[in-house]
């Protein structure tokens, strides 16, 4: 499986300097959703996506690139290089099929490209249809890469206590096209992670770009995945980056990160309708030898693959909720705390 390795080539490594509440505050179009319980802000710019989330008064949980500040309506191209403006944002799978729906761009056609991903997806603003604290729905342009219109909305839980995350494909082409919805939510490297899977047989690991894939990133015990930053670099060793394909056993995925707890919730898919390239979730780790603000871990997340006619739609959702830790940073206390939360919270 090819992914995308290719991001910490060359100068992109710039992109990983995060300016997370800087970064937020330069925006040009801030969109906001607060309760006394979480806080969410969107920008319909560079392709509509989340640039903060926490818990009501706390610190972003998200990691924010820089570009942010100087590039929030870039120029799309069919020949440009990607932006990685980080927070949330969402793709299409499967990943090796992102170029071969178009003619433009013939030598990313032919090479399968695994990146960048659709600028018109990504980087295109967004049309805002509507905007208040509880709820804000974006629309995305079409894309002649892709095939589809992006639709997105996010909502206010009638509990306050959670924000519901929908995202729409609608096929804007004249044929049956095949596609799954793919959240993408990047937090800091430094961030513990946790996945319920019950066995080794349903994780699949590329470490093809860890120099020291032998020291593991992730531990597995007693049904739950542990995927934290091992501080592990050789003298002549800067970077290890690699990625996680699991088919969990529950629908969340949980990082303790700025002292909070983030949980990403979903609907549980049977592994035979997920992309066989793709994972229902998706854990992409770049870890750096200079510390926790160079490096980011991604929180992935697809939905069922499927084929869908002229002017039909397919969607997915997601549900976050946000609380505050001040416990140790320890598997047991962290594990114990998540627990208690998902057995009060709405679990979808």
């Amino acid at each position: 499986m090819i992914i995308k390795y290719l991001i910490l080539m060359g100068t992109s490594l710039a992109i990983f300097s995060c300016a997370n509440a800087n970064a937020e505050a330069a925006t040009s179009q801030r969109l906001e959703i607060s309760s006394d319980f979480v806080d969410m802000v969107i920008t319909p710019n560079a392709g509509g996506r989340v640039i903060h989330f926490s818990a009501a008064g706390k610190k972003n949980v998200l990691l924010v690139g820089k570009d942010i500040l100087e590039q929030p309506q870039p120029t799309i191209s069919y020949f440009g290089q990607h932006i990685d403006y980080f927070g949330h944002i969402v793709w299409l799978g499967p990943q090796n099929s992102w170029w071969t729906y178009q003619t433009k761009n013939q030598q990313r056609r032919e090479a399968r490209a695994p990146w960048p991903p659709d600028p018109y997806i990504v980087l295109a603003e967004n049309k805002v249809l509507k905007s208040n604290d509880k709820q804000i729905t974006l629309q995305g342009i079409d894309s002649p890469i892709s095939g589809v219109r992006l639709s997105k909305s996010f909502t206010l839980t009638p509990n306050k206590q959670q924000v519901e995350l929908l995202a729409a494909a609608q096929n804007i082409q004249a044929g049956s096209i095949s596609r799954d919805i793919w959240f993408n939510t990047r937090v800091a490297s430094d961030a513990v992670i946790y996945v319920a899977v019950d066995s080794t047989d349903n994780i699949r690991f590329d470490g093809s770009n860890d120099p020291l894939k032998s020291y593991p990133v992730y531990s597995l015990e007693n049904g739950f995945l542990q995927l934290k930053n091992p501080n592990i670099f050789a003298d002549n060793i800067k970077r290890r980056s690699g990625k996680l394909f699991i088919q969990p056993t529950a629908g969340w995925i949980a990082a303790f990160v700025n002292q909070q707890l983030f949980v990403i919730e979903f609907k549980l898919n049977a592994q035979s309708s997920i992309h066989p390239e793709q994972g229902q979730i998706e854990l992409y780790y770049n870890f750096d030898g200079l510390g926790a603000a160079a490096g980011l871990i991604e929180l992935e997340v697809h939905s069922p693959y499927q084929s869908f006619v002229a002017g039909e739609s397919i969607s997915a959702k997601e549900w976050w909720s946000i609380y505050p830790y001040a416990g140790p940073n320890a598997r047991s206390a962290q594990l114990a705390y998540l627990q208690q939360k998902l057995n009060t919270a709405d679990v979808h």
